[in-house]
């Protein structure tokens, strides 16, 4: 560039940068340097290039020298106004694969037929609804399109909010993001997304990781940017953002600091001393001190057992999550409220504020331990019960065995019995699965003794389940 002092119009490219590959990757020339670029970026450029005229686009992969970390803290923070600033951004999801015109198609007809439909139609309906049948390769095309690289990235987050006019491209295909977001928001929002995951996932899928889960967040929160000019907490985007990937853990939070509101700030660093327990403590605490209502929610988030070198009360925010927390469900604030009218606080001592101490009552000893018998939602049916609801037998086990009414009920705690403590655990303490309304209603406790009856093989007692 001639004129540094000149406004230039560009536009920025958001991709899956892929793994380096010495036997596929290319060479670029520029100003007479050769650059290595990954075979994704070389697919990419071979895409947007222009026979009769040059575009002007900025790139980190070639704009920022990778190999400097030094470069790399100075510049990554100002990616957030190079996305903001850019005429336009484009996604580019990587070439054509075999039937992605044809999923690309499919959800741009979700988004626009779908937009009232909170009931996943059945597939015998689907032909009636215009859509491919349910064995038609079309819906294998749309989830591998969802299940693409690109849809984990967490470096997506800043460049899909922060971006005034946003296009996705795969192949030959071009679809504006609005067009992408509603047809994703439609398909979970209609249950065809859990039909389609229970058509084609693995095992033991990380659902989470799904592309409509990504979209379905990234719409929710480019919308209150750009509408209402609020920057999302960093504690809320760390917890929507636990199932992203980034090559360096530590860009598990450098990667939001251009979107969010912290309430301390954060310096990028790369250096070797800062490490990636570090950069997820000064996370924590800027989490912490945005207010003490962030307090139990950033607790709820610990659920893997740390390192020594970690402190105990830290998440590890490169990992998924393993429990789901009922502490940060906005629609279970008002139903879980365990320490009442208690104003959450916190101190911190010793070297960099590594031990956090807070107020809190004993309530019990553990006298138990066990493993869970069943890892996913356990169903209880009526339909063949001592067969179909086996998985429960090990927990009306231990609550027989090692559990005991509370020898001094008090009358604002709802379970006073061995049974209703029972029951209550296993729903949570909510009548519906939303943690909507508090304490199931007493018919819940009849039925489900009922069913507890003819699961062990005992005949109906007229009464509450009699072994608990």
């Amino acid at each position: 560039m001639e004129d540094l002092t000149r406004p230039v119009w560009y536009t920025a490219l958001s991709y899956t940068w892929g793994i380096p590959n010495p036997s596929t990757d290319s060479f670029i020339e520029c100003d007479g340097f050769k650059l290595k670029i990954t075979q994704s970026l070389d697919a990419a450029l071979r895409h947007f290039r222009q026979t009769y005229h040059s575009i002007n686009m900025w790139i980190d992969q070639i704009c920022i020298d990778q190999s400097n970390p030094r470069e790399k803290e100075q510049q990554i923070p100002l990616m957030s106004n190079i996305y903001r600033h850019a005429v336009n951004t484009v996604v580019w999801l990587g070439e054509a694969s075999e039937g992605s015109d044809t999923a690309f198609e499919l959800l741009k007809f979700i988004g626009t037929v779908f937009q009232m439909s909170v009931d996943a139609p059945p597939p015998q309906d689907f032909e009636r609804l215009f859509l491919p049948n349910a064995d038609d390769p079309t819906w294998k095309h749309l989830w591998e399109l969802v299940n693409r690289a690109w849809f984990n990235r967490v470096w997506i987050v800043q460049e899909c909010i922060l971006s005034d006019n946003l296009w996705v491209i795969c192949g030959g295909t071009i679809i504006y993001w609005e067009e992408l977001t509603n047809g994703f928001s439609n398909l979970v929002r209609s249950g065809l997304a859990d039909w389609l995951q229970n058509k084609h996932r693995k095992p033991e899928p990380d659902s989470k990781t799904l592309g409509w889960n990504s979209m379905y967040m990234l719409g929710e929160e480019r919308t209150h940017y750009h509408q209402f000019q609020q920057k999302p907490p960093l504690f809320g985007l760390l917890t929507r953002t636990r199932n992203a990937q980034a090559t360096d853990p530590r860009d598990k939070v450098y990667g939001l600091l251009g979107v969010c509101a912290a309430a301390a700030p954060i310096s990028v660093s790369y250096s070797p001393s800062n490490t990636v327990t570090d950069v997820y403590h000064a996370a924590t605490l800027a989490c912490l001190h945005a207010g003490p209502e962030y307090l139990l929610p950033v607790l709820s988030c610990v659920d893997h057992t740390a390192p020594p070198s970690h402190p105990s009360w830290v998440p590890d925010w490169s990992l998924s999550r393993r429990t789901s927390a009922l502490g940060i469900s906005t629609s279970a604030g008002a139903l879980y409220h365990a320490g009442g009218p208690t104003r959450p606080s916190f101190t911190t001592s010793g070297p960099r504020s590594q031990n956090l101490h807070i107020p809190g009552k004993l309530f019990a000893p553990l006298t138990f331990l066990t493993s869970t018998p069943c890892t996913a939602t356990p169903p209880l049916s009526a339909t063949d019960p001592t067969r179909s609801n086996a998985h429960f037998l090990p927990w009306i086990a231990l609550a027989r065995d090692h559990c005991h009414p509370y020898p001094h009920p008090n009358p604002h705690t709802t379970p006073t019995t061995t049974f209703a403590a029972f029951y209550h655990t296993l729903v949570a303490g909510a009548a519906d699965g939303a943690a909507r309304q508090k304490c199931p209603a007493p018919a819940f406790a009849e039925i489900f003794s009922l069913l507890l009856d003819a699961t062990t093989g005992r005949a109906p007692t007229g009464k509450l389940y009699a072994l608990l």
